[in-house]
């Protein structure tokens, strides 16, 4: 990581905190928030550009953002595939469940965080 990378991420990690309560009633833990809005934050640092016409913040909170939400979409993604599976085991085990089903929108299932967080930056103008 370089200088200018080190300097951004360190005088902008209060964001973490600011960005993270919008999200504390949901299901991830304080360190999950503060573990997706730190790669987040690296991010944006590593993307900036030193000549940029706007803040770095503006940037920094839009990536933290959707680093959060990406973590959590996965999160959810994961919750309602074991229940689809837990539907899977009680249709076969037992009659009195058949047709209990559960369904999500698995399309991004084969997009690791950093494609996911790479394409919603896209969206982003530099």
């Amino acid at each position: 990581m370089n200088k200018a990378v080190e300097e951004l991420v360190a005088e902008n990690q209060h964001l973490i905190g600011k960005i993270s309560k919008e999200f504390e009633k949901d299901i991830m833990t304080a360190e999950e928030l503060a573990d997706a809005g730190k790669a987040g934050l690296q991010k944006a640092a590593e993307k900036y550009p030193q000549d940029a016409d706007f803040e770095f913040s503006e940037l920094a909170e839009a990536s933290i953002r959707l680093s959060i939400e990406i973590r959590l979409e996965r999160m959810k993604e994961t919750f309602i595939g074991t229940l689809k599976e837990i539907a899977m085991k009680l249709n076969k085990d037992n009659p009195d469940y058949k047709g209990l089903t559960f369904d999500y929108d698995d399309s991004l299932d084969a997009l690791s965080d950093e494609e996911l967080l790479d394409n919603m930056n896209k969206g982003i103008k530099l």
